[in-house]
């Protein structure tokens, strides 16, 4: 029996690494991180806001970047860049558009501009300013014989406005219930059949009713309600004219039909009981809301819409809205 040995032969290839650092990245940068549209003084709007965007490292590098808005309210330009240095830095000009009216999830307050990049990416996050769709009146109340419609759409301001002319309230209030502020003030009401009724997007399966011409929801609407423009803006509330008083006289009623609520003033005196006024507000099971108005005998006064900013004070970025103006007169806007 022969024996063949293989000799096993092993050969070590040795590898030298050289270490000559990280390969050369660019940085992305931006001047700012948020942004609030606000009201530019006296009274105009804030539409149009810049910052920069470049690359913090100057060794040779190029940031190549993308600019791109989180809603169809905001538009962004330019959409691409690109930077060399911090010397090189590159103006996103953002301008949002207030009337923005396509039917889409609501998109209420706030969004971003997302810059991104191979190497990194930033948010710039952005809240607007919106229309407060409130009113006060001083001595030039203008009210009568018309219509103001709220209808949600997906602008920063939550609803789009409309106003048309008013001959008749849009419901007959006959058969409604009569409202007894003498029991309490203000009453609150429970929609029949499960049913809700919205303001701002938020469900509400009740509601209060008071004597000065407001409807209340959520927390705190319980209380009656001030009559100041603060107390406007402390809940969640329509306020159809608030310098009127139901327990001075006139009627107030309540109906619900197959798809709204519908709150009824009739020749309600205001409290320094000059005259009457007519009001009806409509609140539409799909969220749109109509304040009519008929004979207004009161020349002041505060009307509109809150969404409860609270804190008893009057917002920061408040501006009168012209709530007869929204056929006519767009919001004003700062260029």
């Amino acid at each position: 029996m022969s024996r063949i040995q293989v000799g096993l032969s092993i050969s070590l290839v040795l590898a030298t690494v050289v270490l000559v650092g990280c390969p050369k990245q660019p940085v992305v940068e931006v001047s700012a991180t948020s942004h609030h549209f606000g009201v530019t003084p006296p009274d105009t709007y804030e539409t149009v806001w810049t910052f920069e965007v470049w690359n913090a490292n100057s060794n040779g590098t190029t940031l190549v970047f993308e600019a791109a808005a989180t809603k169809a309210w905001i538009d962004v330009a330019p959409v691409t860049g690109q930077s060399t240095g911090p010397d090189d830095k590159v103006t996103v000009t953002v301008t949002i558009d207030r009337g923005y009216s396509a039917k889409a999830a609501p998109a209420f307050l706030s969004g971003a501009v997302n810059i991104t990049s191979d190497v990194g990416n930033k948010v710039v996050a952005l809240t607007t300013a919106p229309d407060y769709f409130t009113e006060e009146f001083s001595g030039d109340l203008d009210v009568a014989n018309k219509s103001i419609i709220f209808e949600p759409n997906a602008s920063p301001s939550f609803y789009g406005a409309t106003q048309e002319d008013a001959a008749a309230f849009p419901e007959d209030p006959a058969g409604g219930a009569l409202l007894d502020f003498s029991i309490a003030d203000p009453i609150e009401v429970l929609p029949w059949y499960g049913a809700n009724v919205r303001l701002y997007g938020v469900n509400y399966d009740s509601f209060y009713i008071g004597s000065t011409g407001t409807i209340g929801f959520g927390l705190g609407a319980g209380a009656k309600a001030g009559i100041s423009l603060a107390d406007h803006f402390d809940i969640p509330r329509i306020t159809g004219l608030s310098s009127v008083d139901a327990t001075a006289g006139g009627d107030v009623s309540v109906l619900q039909t197959a798809d709204k609520v519908v709150v009824t003033y009739e020749d309600v005196p205001t409290a320094a009981k000059q005259g009457g006024n007519d009001f009806q507000i409509e609140m539409s099971f799909d969220g749109t809301i109509r304040i009519t108005y008929l004979d207004v005998d009161a020349d002041s006064g505060i009307a509109g819409l809150s969404y409860g900013p609270g804190g008893a004070t009057v917002p920061a970025d408040f501006l009168d809205s012209d709530l007869t103006g929204y056929n006519t007169a767009p919001l004003k806007a700062a260029l």
